[in-house]
């Protein structure tokens, strides 16, 4: 097995598993330059071990390599790992060796969710969880598909966030020019994220509306986040809405 274990270290797809011989994958065609091969099993490449340049070997003989490949890695593409229902998370599936074909898995609380061909030379694959819901929630981890461990697990978390609420804190009539103050609020423990105060009518400068987004403040005691604005017009009518 040290000669394998050679030969999966060349071409940094893991550790050996086995190596059938008698030509099991197939007999080879051409040449034979090797034969004979003597591994101690800490050489980074077949050439720095000991060989018969020179063999009497015929290719029904041929050796035949299995290898265990390495666990592929595993990170989020997307800024939060709590997000709303109806939103797009990105998980992208990562390999350290990029010359071995073959599948990268993606995997939800243990199960086979999506797979992605990969050549010789890519090295990654990137999922794309689309208008997520509760079914979507769990555990994610990476697998190649020749026998790899898994990778390290991330956790997806889907939150349908209540209906947020939007009060004024000065007069409803305000002369043109001064300002006007709005709260937005919302009960929730979750941390991160904004609101997006969007104007739904009055007079426009030059687009159809108006968007201002501002940053939610930490979760008070109760948890509730809030944020204010300040808009130098008359109150214009509002839809509020808010996303981790």
């Amino acid at each position: 097995m040290s000669d394998t274990e050679v030969v999966c270290r060349q071409l940094g797809c893991g550790t050996a598993v086995c190596a059938p011989g008698s030509a099991y994958y197939g007999a080879g065609t051409g040449n034979i330059w090797m034969g004979y091969v003597r591994c101690s099993g800490t050489e980074q490449s077949l050439t720095q071990c000991s060989y018969n340049s020179n063999p009497d070997c015929a290719h029904n003989e041929d050796a035949g390599v299995v290898c265990s490949m390495e666990g592929p890695s595993i990170s989020l593409i997307s800024s939060y790992s709590t997000v709303s229902a109806g939103e797009t998370v990105q998980i992208r599936c990562s390999r350290s060796a990029s010359r071995c074909n073959g599948n990268l898995l993606l995997y939800r609380n243990g199960v086979n969710v999506n797979s992605e061909a990969l050549s010789f030379l890519q090295s990654s694959a990137t999922f794309t969880l689309s208008n997520v819901d509760s079914s979507h929630q769990g555990r994610y981890t990476c697998a190649y598909s020749s026998s790899s461990t898994h990778s390290r697990s991330i956790n997806i978390t889907v939150v349908v966030l209540q209906k947020p609420s939007l009060s004024l804190e000065t007069s409803k009539e305000v002369s043109w020019g001064r300002s006007a103050q709005m709260r937005c609020s919302i009960s929730t423990q979750h941390l991160g994220g904004t609101f997006t105060l969007q104007q739904l009518s009055g007079p426009l400068p030059s687009s159809p509306f108006l968007k201002w987004t501002l940053s939610m403040k930490e979760p008070t005691t109760a948890g509730i986040k809030q944020g204010f604005l300040d808009v130098n017009s008359h109150p214009p009518k509002v839809l509020l809405s808010t996303f981790l």
